[in-house]
């Protein structure tokens, strides 16, 4: 794969310069000033990249905003909270090895399944193409008892395919890494007895 996607990047490497350059030229021909040689070059230079990447500028561009404004970690209820509500019930929870699951919905503007933890406590778990490449990962632990949300993370992600090849891949939030690994491990915090 990588033996035909290189010279292609090559190719287009080199299209992008010849572009940018005939744009130069065509403006130094005309007798333009250095300022409308320069626009007529990033004319030459937009002419080759937009058809093939437009929506990578955009996509990043969102996937910042939404990362700060709505990505992260909430926990609504820890496990000590939850086990002070519900005296003696933790003790009786069994994991479910199996961890049976179904689709709530599936779909092309995304999808969700839950996942029975045990007995009580479910993990669901939601992916939302809200627009361009950008997608929206819910997690969510839930008490079945009163579809009570105990914890919920949200993150943000998006990968750009050109010609079946990755090229842009951002998968999730920076610097979530952490918070996705909190949400983790307080799911398994609920998980119960293994038998």
């Amino acid at each position: 794969m990588g033996a035909v996607i290189l010279p292609l990047m090559g190719i287009y490497l080199l299209l992008l310069i010849v572009g940018t350059a005939y744009g130069w030229r065509w403006a130094k021909r005309r007798g333009y000033s250095t300022v409308k040689r320069a626009f007529c070059a990033l004319g030459g230079f937009l002419i080759v990249y937009l058809p093939l990447m437009w929506d990578w500028i955009p996509t990043e561009l969102a996937h910042r905003y939404y990362c700060k404004k709505e990505a992260g970690l909430w926990i609504y209820k820890t496990l000590d909270q939850w086990k002070a509500e519900n005296p003696g019930v933790y003790e009786t929870l069994v994991y479910n090895k199996d961890r049976p699951f179904k689709w709530v919905y599936r779909d092309k503007n995304g999808s969700k399944y839950v996942k029975s933890l045990n007995g009580r406590i479910n993990y669901s778990s939601e992916t939302i193409f809200p627009f361009l490449s950008l997608n929206k990962d819910i997690f969510e632990v839930i008490d079945t008892k009163n579809d009570e949300v105990l914890a919920k993370y949200i993150d943000f992600g998006y990968g750009i395919s050109i010609f079946v090849v990755r090229w842009a891949d951002e998968p999730f939030c920076e610097n979530m890494h952490h918070l996705r690994k909190d949400f983790f491990n307080f799911e398994e915090s609920f998980k119960g007895a293994e038998k």
